[in-house]
C-alpha cells in the first residue's frame, strides 16, 4: 500500500510518533508509582537522557528515509508512445487550423524546409518548451525519416504526442508529390483530394484559401440540383 505523502512527511510522522511514545511511557510510569510505588518501566533519568532520545529519534528517521528511498519510485520519466499520423491527415488539420494543433520540427538539420507553422525543438530544452503548452494541445513532431515514436525523458506526460508517418520524407512523398490516380472512383477521389492539398502548399502556400472539400456525391444531380424537366410548363 502506497501513502502517496513525501518522504519528510512521513519521516516528522514517524518521529512525533516515536517522541510520543517516550513521553508517554514516562507519564504512564509516574501515575504507576504514585499508586504503586516505583516501577522502572524506563531507564534512571541521567543527564545523557536528552542526547539518547536524540539519537534515537534520529536514527529511527535515518532508517525510514532510508527505506522510503529503497523502496519510494522516483518520478515518471518513462517514455510516452507517440500515436502515428498520415501526413495527409496532419496536412488537413494545418488547413482547417486545429487551435489545439502544435507542430515541432525534431531535425538536427533544419537548413532544408519543413512542414508549415512547425517550431524548432531541441531535447534539451524540450522539456520546458513543451510545458508552456495547453493540456488540450495536440503536439505533433517529426523528424528526417519517422524514426520518433515515443517521447523523450522529462517531456510531459498529460500532452497527447504524435509522430508524422515516414518524417519530412513522409510528409514530401505523401503530400507535396502528385499521385497518380487509379480506375476506380474512390482512387480517384483520393488522388484529388491529395492533389488539392498538396497544391496548397508547394503553389499558393499555408495561408491561402484551404481547398474545397472533397465531393461525396456522385455526378448525378451536381449540375442542376434535379431532376430535368420535359413537357410543357
Amino acid at each position: 500500500m502506497q501513502l502517496r505523502l513525501p518522504a519528510w512527511v512521513v519521516v516528522l510522522l514517524v518521529v512525533a510518533v516515536a517522541s510520543g511514545a517516550f513521553i508517554g511511557a514516562e507519564k504512564v510510569e509516574r501515575i504507576f508509582q504514585a499508586k504503586y510505588g516505583m516501577i522502572e518501566l524506563t531507564p534512571e533519568p541521567t543527564r545523557r537522557m536528552p542526547r539518547t532520545r536524540l539519537a534515537l529519534a534520529g536514527t529511527l528517521a535515518v532508517v525510514v528515509l532510508a527505506s522510503l528511498a529503497w523502496t519510494s519510485p522516483g518520478p515518471d520519466t518513462a517514455p510516452v508512445p507517440m500515436t502515428e499520423l498520415a501526413p495527409l491527415d496532419v496536412a488537413e488539420a494545418i488547413i482547417a487550423r486545429d487551435p489545439t494543433l502544435v507542430i515541432f520540427d525534431l531535425r538536427a538539420d533544419r537548413t532544408s524546409r519543413g512542414i508549415p507553422g512547425a517550431r524548432p525543438l531541441d531535447d534539451s530544452t524540450a522539456a520546458a518548451a513543451l510545458a508552456e503548452l495547453a493540456p488540450t494541445s495536440r503536439v505533433v513532431v517529426f523528424d528526417e525519416s519517422g524514426t520518433r515514436h515515443e517521447t523523450a525523458p522529462g517531456w510531459p506526460r498529460a500532452l497527447r504526442y504524435h509522430s508524422v508517418r515516414g518524417g519530412l520524407a513522409g510528409w514530401q512523398a505523401e503530400v507535396i508529390t502528385p499521385v497518380a490516380p487509379g480506375f476506380d472512383l474512390v482512387s480517384r477521389g483520393a488522388a484529388e483530394r491529395q492533389r488539392m492539398v498538396g497544391a496548397f502548399f508547394s503553389g499558393a502556400g499555408a495561408n491561402a484559401a484551404p481547398p474545397p472539400p472533397a465531393r461525396t456525391g456522385g455526378a448525378a444531380g451536381a449540375g442542376s440540383g434535379g431532376k430535368k424537366r420535359t413537357g410543357g410548363c
